[in-house]
């Protein structure tokens, strides 16, 4: 079995939003049987935006087990294993702080028969192909901040890791 690569990531901003503070992530880049994209949506998020599913690795919890849990959380889906894409490894500096932070990004596809079950954290979930997946990192990559979030920030971070992603899938 092969070691997933480990991808540095640096980013500067002038200073680092607290979504950024929770620590180790581990995401699914999770494909239907058409081949698509399932991405989950917020309504906190700026129109068209949607993301991987996911969250935070928990103390002493591998990314691993992370990822399963946040697979069956987010989407109902179990699984035991799932195949590791990558570790990037995110430098997250300000002025008044340096942020390192590791987001293990994982793959799966939903086997035929397969039912996803939405948590009550998410508002939805999008299927999207390759090409609306390349639509969304342009409009990651374009997020303006409004006056209590750097939605640039999160963009210019997520809209990269979403980029990754798609390289590597």
């Amino acid at each position: 079995m092969t070691t997933p690569p480990e991808i540095p990531l640096s980013f500067t901003f002038s200073d680092i939003p607290h979504t950024f503070l929770r620590g180790n992530r581990a995401l699914i880049l999770l494909k239907d049987q058409e081949g698509k994209y399932v991405l989950g949506c917020k309504n906190v998020y700026p129109n068209g935006i949607y993301r991987l599913a996911g969250g935070g690795i928990e103390a002493g919890e591998d990314p691993q087990t992370a990822a399963c849990r946040e697979l069956e959380e987010e989407l109902g889906i179990t699984r035991e294993h799932m195949k590791e894409l990558a570790t990037l490894v995110l430098t997250l500096n300000s002025p008044k702080q340096s942020v390192h932070i590791k987001l293990h990004l994982f793959t799966t596809t939903l086997e035929a028969g397969e039912t996803l079950h939405p948590s009550d954290d998410l508002d939805g979930v999008m299927h999207l192909s390759r090409e609306e997946m390349n639509a969304l990192v342009d409009r990651f990559y374009d997020l303006q901040d409004v006056s209590d979030f750097k939605w640039s920030h999160y963009g210019k971070v997520y809209g990269r890791v979403h980029e990754i992603a798609l390289e590597l899938a």
